[in-house]
């Protein structure tokens, strides 16, 4: 079975598509619309900075599960998982790039004065995803897979 076959796989997979969706969509709703004026700016963006990285980090740890869990049976499909957990990986790292640098920028330009908390919790948050996606790049699978019985030499 390949990996994209494989149920715990296609769950994260599923769960991170999710993810993006409600992002989309908290981005589209209007500030006032949503947050009913209880909350300060502030404190509202570090509620959001930490709920989204908490969940990019229960993501990545997902795919850690799923990906301990997978077995290959042959070379190919081990071939093939392996592309699979570095182009997870990498996007793990690109998505932890990105979240230093916007949320850098977007409190840098603003009038009133950066919130350096706010950026230094970026780059913890950002750390942890890093860590999880060397994680991930610490499961390649063998692929020296002997024929199609399944028994690794």
């Amino acid at each position: 079975m390949e990996l994209s076959d494989y149920h715990p796989w296609r769950m994260a997979n599923h769960w991170a598509l999710l993810f993006v969706v409600i992002c989309g969509i908290a981005a589209n709703i209007e500030r006032q619309a949503v947050w009913f004026g209880f909350l300060p700016d502030r404190w509202m963006q570090t509620i959001l900075s930490v709920g989204a990285g908490a969940a990019i980090f229960m993501l990545t740890k997902r795919y850690v599960r799923a990906i301990a869990s997978y077995t290959p049976t042959t070379s190919l499909e081990a071939k093939r998982a392996n592309e699979q957990i570095k182009l997870t990986a990498n996007f793990s790292n690109t998505i932890a790039a990105a979240w230093i640098a916007v949320v850098a920028l977007a409190q840098l330009i603003k009038p009133e004065g950066p919130n350096y908390y706010i950026i230094t919790l970026a780059v913890v948050i950002a750390g942890f995803i890093h860590g999880g996606a060397r994680n991930m790049v610490g499961l390649i699978k063998d692929e020296a897979v002997a024929g199609e019985t399944g028994t690794v030499t």
